[in-house]
């Protein structure tokens, strides 16, 4: 007699292992990777800022202006982004490939959220000053 169809196995069921990256998934985390260097390579240009507000005469500085021509900023809000990227590749059997996809995908867009943040920061107070002219 054949086995119904829509009755459940018996027995142990083989619970399918989760595949690994394509090379689309690749190519994401390497995006990402790419999108946390530049934010890091904006902490590079912080000295080139700093010293065109101090020509400029600036005295006070908004607070994210501030803290983006700090070295360290760039690189750690690259370290949230670094950090879901590893989880995703070293975690590579114990989670499904969705969740693993869904990490790169949120540290990507992490990755570009800091490096707007960090350059809106650099170019805060020229957007002030531009703001301040008047057409006449």
């Amino acid at each position: 007699m054949a086995a119904n169809p829509y009755e459940p196995p018996r027995g142990e069921v083989d619970v399918p292992v989760p595949g690994p990256f394509t090379a689309l998934d690749w190519i994401g985390v390497v995006i990402t990777a790419l999108a946390m260097l530049a934010t890091c390579a904006l902490s590079l240009a912080a000295d080139a800022f700093a010293g065109m507000y101090r020509d400029m005469g600036a005295t006070s500085l908004p607070l994210l202006t501030r803290l983006a021509l700090r070295p360290w900023l760039g690189p750690v809000f690259a370290a949230a982004p670094a950090a879901l990227v590893i989880l995703a590749i070293w975690k590579n059997r114990r989670l499904s490939l969705g969740l693993r996809r869904a990490l790169v995908v949120v540290a990507f867009c992490l990755a570009l959220a800091a490096g707007a943040i960090v350059l809106y920061g650099l170019y805060l107070p020229i957007f002030e000053l531009a703001g301040a002219v008047r057409a006449e």
